[in-house]
């Protein structure tokens, strides 16, 4: 899809983005080795690692702690007492419940204090987004969107107990979860914990959606579809006094780009801005590829800075892209995590995605 030999710019120690993935030659060959020194604090990105088969390796969750708006860390991996194999999409539920879904749709808990699984839930389809939710009586849930069958759409969002993986609701696009069939992706609300964001490239890019009641608010506005944009996944926050959305999919060109928003309040701009790409490095070289953007999440540190999963088949990488300037920081390619090793989805941990409600 792109040049067939990525390299990776970031010198040893650059965001975390040592080029063998922060291996020290230890006796364990299927996580980076940890380069955080003080611990793990939050806030967290998480990426979700396939081992594909044949494989020796486990598939893992891994973990960078961002310490600053210019440094990261390496953290410990999650493996799930080596119990997960291909997870598909990841979440995080505070203060320290991360959710990995495998590409069955089974829902693994795991404590990110001791890696120890909590609990885990059956479930069918290929998941899509895991992202944090509330009932309307204040309770966490964990939310887990499910792709129609063949399809590229989500057809069912099952709310998962904290405590114990049960499955106590489930909206079908088909039925009761309002926007209908043609959704793509749904992340969190940052305005409001009993809504989520949801992304349907015909109509809207980001509706403000309340599964428990059915209906679609409308305060604050919706942000509309752009014409010609083809929008793909959603991931939004609010962190500090800034409000976040990041969408990755392609300009009206057909160009594979990451798209910022960011306000101050819930009636700023809500158009989908034009999109970003890596055209420089750490050092402001030519970056020397062109990204297929899978996924992106917002930083919490910059504004104007996201964290994207850039494929230059076959290899999938972790980038920090400043939007300002179309730089991107490499921090991982997958085949540095062990062989046949594939990075599927990136998440932010924070400790409180609804600080004051």
């Amino acid at each position: 899809m792109a040049d067939a030999d990525p390299r990776v710019d970031a010198p040893p120690g650059t965001d975390g983005g040592d080029p063998d993935g922060g291996r020290d030659g230890g006796a364990d060959t299927c996580s980076p080795t940890p380069t955080c020194v003080d611990g793990c604090p939050l806030p967290w990105l998480l990426a979700s690692v396939e081992a594909l088969p044949p494989n020796d390796c486990p598939g893992q969750i891994l973990r960078w702690s961002l310490e600053s708006n210019d440094q990261s860390c390496v953290c410990a991996a999650l493996r799930a007492e080596d119990t997960l194999e291909v997870p598909f999409a990841v979440g995080f539920v505070p203060p320290n419940l991360v959710v990995a879904v495998e590409q069955s749709g089974a829902a693994v808990a795991i404590d990110a204090d001791t890696d120890t699984v909590r609990w885990r839930e059956p479930g069918a389809g290929l998941p899509r987004d895991v992202f944090a939710l509330r009932t309307p009586g204040g309770e966490p849930r964990v939310g887990v969107a499910t792709l129609r069958t063949g399809g590229t759409d989500i057809i069912e969002v099952r709310a998962l107990d904290t405590v114990d993986g049960r499955t106590t609701d489930t909206w079908r696009t088909n039925g009761t979860f309002p926007g209908g069939l043609g959704i793509t992706s749904i992340t969190m609300n940052p305005y409001d914990p009993r809504q989520v964001r949801a992304l349907k490239a015909t109509s809207f890019a980001a509706a403000n959606i309340d599964p428990w009641t059915g209906s679609i608010a409308t305060s604050p506005p919706q942000t509309a579809a752009r014409s010609g944009y083809d929008l793909r996944t959603i991931s939004a926050l609010h962190w500090g006094s800034t409000y976040r959305v990041v969408w990755t999919g392609r300009n009206d060109s057909g160009n594979s780009r990451v798209f910022n928003q960011r306000s101050i309040n819930v009636v700023d701009d809500q158009r989908v801005p034009l999109g970003d790409q890596c055209l420089r490095n750490a050092d402001q070289l030519d970056y020397g590829a062109t990204c297929e953007f899978v996924h992106a999440v917002p930083s919490p540190h910059h504004d104007m800075e996201s964290f994207a999963l850039c494929e230059l088949s076959p290899v999938r990488r972790v980038v920090r892209l400043r939007h300002i300037n179309d730089t991107c920081h490499d921090l991982l390619d997958d085949a540095a995590v062990f062989g046949r090793a594939r990075i599927s989805k990136l998440a932010l941990a924070l400790p409180d995605y609804w600080a004051g409600r």
